[in-house]
């Protein structure tokens, strides 16, 4: 995929096309998303597909899910409106180590468009209409959003911008957002 995606539908469409999306009907919002992402990313395959749900139980048609958007190195590019890259290299060259070479695109303001189909305010807003997946048994609520995040910074040299005060250390970090209530 090389040209920009105007929507959701058009990167659908490009990850496919890499073979990095798996479509899944009928799947349950509770528990059954949760197990089938896990068992995808235990298969091996690297890197483990997008995975797209549909067909959900208890939601109207055209209600779907969508799993690990940015789970590899070419969707990650892709989202960022990069040209086709294969390598995590793309992180660490120049642009990396200076960011004052990326050239933002200004945000644009719109009358009209897909965006304005579906609009609700005040007391019409119910979350519950939506296929928010309850993901492991024990967790706290209905999963919107989970994201984890490891860096590591061996091979920085201490005091240099950016830099942790620990040479060679390794974060974490771990969003995890529910719906409860």
């Amino acid at each position: 995929m090389s040209k920009p995606y105007r929507d959701l539908r058009e990167w659908l469409q490009g990850v496919e096309a890499l073979g990095e999306l798996k479509k899944i009907d009928g799947a349950d919002w509770k528990l059954e998303m949760g197990a089938i992402t896990e068992l995808l990313g235990q298969e091996g395959q690297y890197p483990p597909p997008a995975i797209l749900f549909d067909s959900i139980p208890g939601f109207p048609k055209g209600f779907r899910t969508l799993f690990g958007t940015t789970g590899s190195v070419q969707r990650m590019a892709i989202t960022l409106g990069l040209s086709d890259v294969r390598s995590a290299r793309i992180w660490s060259g120049p642009t990396a180590r200076n960011p004052s070479m990326l050239k933002p695109i200004p945000p644009k303001e719109v009358n009209t468009g897909p965006i304005f189909e579906n609009i609700q305010s005040g007391k019409d807003i119910d979350l519950l209409k939506f296929p928010i997946p309850f993901m492991h048994e024990k967790d706290g609520g209905d999963t919107l959003d989970q994201l984890f995040g490891h860096y590591s910074t061996s091979g920085r040299r201490m005091g240099e911008p950016g830099n942790l005060p620990h040479h060679g250390a390794r974060q974490g970090s771990y969003l995890l957002l529910h719906l409860t209530g």
